[in-house]
């Protein structure tokens, strides 16, 4: 019966499209994508040249090869994300060790206008030595001649992001919602930019969503938000020198826990947030 079976389904069914990996399913000829039932390809990666490729693939499903511990972003150019990706970090990491100042090289960056949704699992970022200062991990939002038609959004769900500078940075345009997740950083664990209006690098009607999780500062201001339009907070614990170091736009915070641990000799001189 097994044999009549494989014969009618090849009859049916391109040889090249059989999946004999073991998947149990019907594919594309590459491997690593299958079809699902709602006619999208979710794309498995292994290593850090597909998921560059991926992430720059208009809505993409990805997904971290559950065979692995995790990828390493290394190569030196930016990673932009497209439209409409959804990564599936599969409780997985993806670890980037050094960003440039200039390229922003290894950094997420969420394109111009890009839809974005991360969940499910955990991003490092070590800044080890020559990297910039002042520099986060993920990226969204336009840093020059932003635009109301050129809104990014990024949606982090049960996220972890460890980074020994900034956590998340949102720039003009932007909208960050941000649901059970967990931040460390050394600076501010989700911040935005003070840079006025009619200079480029702004924050300028930037939105700000919070739903439970952990953000915690190791140096300063858990959240930094000197500019942007509107930040709105429900539950979550913020940790830092400070909890909140607010500037800007319109501010909610309902039912979350802010542990400070600063003190008024530690204010800190230059840009940045207040430490206490």
């Amino acid at each position: 019966a097994s044999a009549v079976f494989v014969a009618a389904l090849m009859l049916l069914v391109p040889l090249s499209q059989i999946d004999m990996s073991g998947g149990g399913g019907i594919g594309n000829s590459d491997s690593d994508s299958i079809v699902l039932s709602d006619g999208t390809t979710r794309t498995t990666v292994s290593d850090e040249s597909a998921l560059r490729s991926a992430l720059n693939t208009a809505n993409a499903n990805i997904v971290l090869d559950s065979a692995i511990k995790s990828i390493t972003i290394d190569d030196g150019t930016s990673v932009n994300i497209a439209d409409g990706v959804t990564l599936d970090l599969n409780y997985k990491q993806i670890i980037i060790n050094k960003i440039d100042k200039e390229s922003n090289s290894n950094r997420l960056i969420v394109a111009d206008g890009a839809t974005v949704n991360i969940q499910n699992g955990t991003i490092v970022y070590n800044k080890t030595t020559g990297s910039a200062d002042d520099k986060s991990p993920i990226r969204v939002g336009l840093v020059e001649g932003a635009t109301s038609a050129n809104n990014s959004t990024l949606t982090l769900n049960n996220v972890n992001i460890t980074s020994a500078d900034y956590g998340v940075a949102v720039f003009s345009k932007a909208n960050l919602n941000v649901t059970n997740s967990n931040i460390i950083s050394v600076n501010s664990a989700i911040s935005t930019n003070g840079t006025i209006a009619s200079k480029d690098g702004n924050s300028c009607g930037s939105n700000i969503v919070i739903n439970g999780g952990q953000y915690t500062s190791t140096d300063t201001a858990a959240i930094y938000f000197p500019g942007g339009d509107k930040l709105n907070v429900t539950g979550g614990t913020f940790t830092g020198k400070t909890g909140f170091d607010i500037r800007s736009g319109t501010v909610i915070i309902n039912n979350a826990t802010i542990n400070v641990f600063g003190s008024p000799n530690e204010v800190k001189s230059g840009d940045g947030p207040t430490n206490w």
